[in-house]
């Protein structure tokens, strides 16, 4: 589209009229209209920029709530972004109510405006099959999408959507892709890695390697902290060569079942059941069955089924 030279006069003019944010009486209707929409993507960005504190916690205390609150004045300013932050809302319920379709109406819009962030949520949406059909090839081509921008949130749900075609030749791109993304050192690339490994999933099965990158993401990730130690003590307790730091696997798992962590709770409690080391102990291996029961563990469910009938 061209622009003349009195419409670029009247942009310009506008522009210095925010800048200088002086009081001017503007009867010019098209200075009028430039001043509004300029008005409307500052307020836009200032909008957004409190709702990412407000999330994360960054300059203000966190508060969801007050978070959507802002995000959602952002994306009635044209900002792009808080669409995606408002999908993660609604997926996830911070600050209201989960609610997939709404997750998914703020995703599809941010996603196709052009954001990577948005671009992944809709491509989690139709991997999960959250309120629309599962569909792995959608889910790909809107990983992809957010790829190209090279994140690396894209490529890391690339790879997630390439193991779930449960194929040789895509486990093998994961891997390499996860293999990539650990040079940013980011925790759940190291995970993802480690499992790999772990599992032989698009490599050769190495519980060394396994053991490294899952001690690269427990060193590196706080948040990932529990994740990590649940790993390395399955490695530990399951793998011979490991035997020697058993305690250390009971060490990991006490202190993230103590953080009311199920999955440590119920690997915990076979540990007392078969006395893995531990001693033998049947009221603690209860515990923390109920425990993990309690939380929705299948598995401690079942196993807890055959003491308590």
């Amino acid at each position: 589209m061209k622009i003349d030279r009195k419409e670029k006069t009247i942009f310009y003019l506008a522009v210095a009229i925010v800048i200088l944010g002086g009081t001017v009486f503007i009867i010019y209707p098209p200075v009028v209209n430039s001043v509004r929409k300029i008005n409307a993507f500052n307020q836009g960005l200032v909008f957004f920029d409190w709702g990412e504190q407000y999330w994360f916690g960054d300059g203000k205390k966190q508060d969801y709530a007050l978070a959507v609150f802002n995000f959602n004045l952002a994306a009635e300013q044209g900002n792009v972004q808080a669409a995606a932050f408002l999908g993660d809302a609604f997926l996830y319920g911070k600050g209201v109510e989960v609610d997939y379709a709404k997750a998914f109406q703020y995703y599809l819009k941010g996603a196709e405006a052009g954001d990577a962030r948005a671009q992944t949520g809709v491509s989690t949406m139709y991997l999960e099959g959250y309120s629309i059909p599962r569909n792995l090839d959608k889910a790909v081509f809107w990983a992809r999408k957010a790829a190209d921008q090279n994140v690396f949130q894209g490529w890391y749900s690339l790879a997630i959507c390439y193991l779930a075609y449960h194929d040789a030749e895509k486990d093998r791109e994961a891997f390499q892709i996860f293999k990539k993304l650990s040079e940013t050192k980011v925790a759940a690339a190291y995970i993802e890695l480690a499992d790999c490994y772990l599992d032989g999933i698009g490599t050769v099965p190495n519980v060394q390697e396994a053991e490294v990158w899952y001690r690269k993401a427990l060193l590196s990730d706080p948040d990932s902290a529990s994740c990590a130690k649940i790993s390395l003590a399955q490695v530990y307790i399951h793998n011979a060569e490991f035997k020697n730091k058993i305690p250390l696997a009971i060490q990991y798992l006490t202190e993230t079942a103590e953080e009311d962590n199920y999955d440590a709770q119920y690997e915990l409690a076979i540990c007392y059941r078969d006395g893995i080391g531990v001693e033998k102990n049947h009221n603690k291996m209860l515990y923390y069955l109920r425990k993990s029961a309690a939380a929705g563990e299948q598995s401690a469910i079942d196993e807890l089924k055959k003491y308590e009938e």
